[in-house]
């Protein structure tokens, strides 16, 4: 689970690259659209710490 985390993390950080590359080419939309799925991200990131942190 470990892996799934960082992985989890890694994509999150690709997500919020791509909010700041769309913004800087004035796609708001889709900036938003990428900003929506980076919440869902940092929060299933978030539980899954959680989880891992009550299995040590």
């Amino acid at each position: 689970m470990y892996y799934l985390s960082t992985q989890l993390a890694a994509f999150g950080k690709s997500v919020r690259a791509a909010i700041d590359a769309t913004a800087e080419l004035g796609d708001a939309d889709t900036a938003d659209l990428f900003t929506g799925i980076s919440r869902d991200l940092d929060k299933h990131l978030w539980f899954l710490e959680a989880h891992l942190q009550d299995k040590a």
